[in-house]
């Protein structure tokens, strides 16, 4: 059998995930920039803040 449709069922799925890890990713690496504005003009620590940022990355 050739390796084309042993991949072929699980394909969209690999693609759906990477794509959504590259958004997460890339998400999360942009929020750095923001975050001293951010912690600023809320009122909140850096440290609440990255707390809140992570547990958003958990779920």
């Amino acid at each position: 059998m050739p390796l084309l449709q042993l991949l072929r069922p699980t394909l969209p799925i690999l693609i759906g995930a990477s794509l959504m890890l590259t958004l997460s990713m890339g998400l999360r690496q942009s929020l750095g920039i923001f975050m001293q504005p951010l912690t600023h003009d809320i009122g909140i620590s850096v440290s609440d803040f990255t707390l809140a940022i992570a547990v958003q990355n958990l779920a």
